[in-house]
């Protein structure tokens, strides 16, 4: 049984929470089809805008704000800090409560750290959105890839996940380019900010509204959460 589940657990338990498996693995082409995967491909890419902005363009908001470029480049030490605990943490609590609804969260609160930085001037704030921000979006990565796995099976996760990264990596790639642009016709990362924080909380909605398909709802009383 996977993660260690006893035969009792596994009839009771979500697939989402490790407890069981879907009824039959889905084919690329098949999960493709689903609105499932439309939603989880479009909240990896809305949370790899608003991460990619961030790693991109945080420092040199930090110096336009007239912290020191030194000072400045230990945000992302911060950050990167911060990430590493987010995946440890929140990958081991989300096998136990669920992974949609750990989804969720770690979505709304990197979208209120987006709305915080565009408020950020002093160095203090800066520090708690790289604690905050850093752990939210570490705390996600892990969560795609078992979701995957949840849903749709494992006979194919691996061509179904490499699709939903690639989402993620389309939406990093608007995320950096579009926040320059942004700040080239503006002369500020304000808007960026903004829209960044937008987008996430357009991805918790593609979350929350994500239905598993019928076919793989399990058998056994167990549910999606």
């Amino acid at each position: 049984l996977p993660d260690g589940r006893s035969p009792d657990r596994a009839a009771v338990l979500p697939p989402e929470g490790g407890g069981g498996a879907p009824e039959r693995d889905f084919t690329l082409r098949e999960a493709v089809a689903t609105g499932a995967f439309r939603h989880l491909a479009l909240a990896a890419a809305v949370g790899a805008f608003s991460h990619q902005l961030m790693l991109q363009h945080l420092v040199a908001n930090a110096i336009d704000q007239g912290i020191t470029p030194k000072v400045a480049a230990t945000l992302m030490s911060v950050i990167g800090l911060s990430n590493i605990v987010g995946k440890l943490v929140m990958g081991m609590i989300s096998d136990r409560f669920g992974r949609m609804r750990l989804l969720v969260f770690s979505l709304g609160l990197a979208a209120v750290m987006m709305f915080w930085l565009f408020l950020s001037r002093d160095l203090w704030m800066f520090y708690i959105f790289a604690v905050i921000f850093g752990w939210a979006y570490g705390s996600w990565i892990p969560m795609y890839p078992a979701l995957v796995g949840d849903i749709f099976g494992l006979g194919s996760v691996g061509a179904i996940f490499g699709l939903v990264l690639t989402s993620n990596f389309v939406g990093g790639f608007f995320g950096g380019f579009l926040t320059g642009y942004i700040y080239d016709i503006t002369g500020g990362y304000g808007p960026a900010f903004l829209l960044g924080g937008a987008l996430l909380l357009g991805g918790v909605v593609s979350v929350l509204t994500l239905k598993v398909p019928e076919s793989m709802v399990p058998a056994a009383g167990g549910r999606y959460e």
